[in-house]
């Protein structure tokens, strides 16, 4: 498989232990999409999380939940859907501690009955 950059970096933000979906909206309003977000300095993004959070955020730990999620998502019918993707939840949308990922299985079944699973993400 090879790996999404746009993808894993809404992962390493949402399985961030500790970064909430407020601090992730913030974070994402000011400096746009993840990838924009994690190319900012430890000093832009110290305003709005703390360096112990900042060394989560690019820890190992985070990379192995980061490696996990992509491993999920490549099998079939597993779709992870983020805050830029038309099938994300209106109505969770105007929600500001709603998550900013959500990890379906079935997705596709799911546009016209339930989802079997279905994993909000921070």
């Amino acid at each position: 498989m090879t790996p999404d950059p746009g993808l894993a970096s809404w992962l390493r933000l949402a399985l961030t232990p500790g970064l909430g979906p407020a601090t992730l909206r913030r974070l994402l309003a000011q400096f746009g999409l993840p990838q924009a977000v994690l190319a900012r300095s430890r000093g832009e993004l110290s305003a709005f999380v703390s360096p112990e959070l900042l060394a989560r955020l690019h820890g190992d730990e985070v990379a192995a939940a980061v490696e996990k999620a992509e491993q999920w998502a490549a099998e079939p019918g597993h779709h992870v859907i983020t805050l830029a993707d038309d099938g994300y939840p209106k109505p969770l949308l105007d929600l500001s501690s709603a998550s900013v990922t959500a990890l379906v299985q079935n997705y596709h079944a799911a546009l016209g009955a339930a989802a079997k699973t279905a994993a909000l993400v921070n």
